[in-house]
């Protein structure tokens, strides 16, 4: 009776057995599974998977040859759009590599081209673009936007503007000549951004024409002041003419910025 007895016993002790050997083996795998995925098997917490910044903000030092020398900002928005806008300083250096392309260009003849490339006095520079870049792997980008320039400086004496601009008359006008332009441009460049994450590097390539123009002429001159009067009218539209067709240039550029993503 005793064997029976202990017949009995034994195949309800091995189930048991088997059963925490199953649990054991289940319990083993979970927790294997877990450590591949990169979890921590904490109970009662789910793991939470890092987010990307989907908004990026670039804060650059740039200079942009023969354009301007400033600062750019501006945020590149999910799909890889950036707009921005730059504001800067116009150097005379900058200027008169921007004369000798007018000068070039223009086919001016002496006189002319010191008339011009006087008008070519920096003040400064700001700038709107909208720009994307195709890959989300690659740093190139493309940019297109606007540009207003604020140039303004000392034409000399009257008397070559008087010869430029054709004003023929017995009496001649004596005094300085002042002039205030702002030159509308469109441009458009091709580029390359370098990430160290949080600074950048960025170069490009790229090219800005005139489509407009407004210009100022003051002429300071004690006498005959309606004859300076229309050599003022006469001059602004000669520059007006001129810099509108000629200020046209190739442009290089290099930046070095900090990325904020957001």
């Amino acid at each position: 009776m005793v064997m029976a007895a202990r017949a009995r016993t034994t195949p309800d002790s091995a189930r048991r057995v088997l059963l925490g050997v199953a649990l054991g083996v289940a319990w083993s795998g979970a927790a294997l599974a877990q450590a591949e995925d990169g979890a921590a098997p904490v109970e009662g917490v789910e793991a939470e998977t890092p987010r990307a910044p989907t908004v990026t903000l670039h804060l650059e030092a740039a200079s942009d040859a023969p354009i301007l020398v400033g600062g750019m900002l501006s945020v590149e928005l999910p799909g890889r759009l950036e707009l921005g806008g730059g504001f800067g300083a116009v150097p005379d250096a900058y200027l008169a590599a921007v004369g000798e392309v007018v000068t070039s260009i223009g086919g001016l003849a002496s006189t002319e081209a010191d008339v011009v490339q006087s008008a070519l006095e920096g003040r400064w520079a700001a700038r709107a673009f909208v720009g994307w870049r195709p890959s989300p792997k690659a740093g190139f980008y493309l940019r297109f936007g606007y540009q207003a320039l604020r140039l303004g400086g000392s034409l000399g004496a009257s008397d070559a503007l008087a010869m430029v601009t054709g004003v023929t008359t017995a009496v001649s006008v004596s005094g300085s000549v002042s002039a205030t332009s702002t030159l509308h441009m469109l441009y458009g460049e091709l580029g390359y951004r370098w990430s160290l994450d949080p600074v950048s590097i960025r170069l490009s390539l790229g090219f800005t024409g005139t489509v407009g123009s407004t210009v100022d002429i003051t002429v300071d001159t004690p006498t005959n002041q309606a004859l300076a009067d229309q050599l003022a009218a006469l001059g602004e539209s000669y520059l007006q003419d001129n810099l509108r067709q000629y200020v046209m240039t190739p442009t290089i550029g290099l930046a070095i910025g900090y990325d904020i993503g957001l």
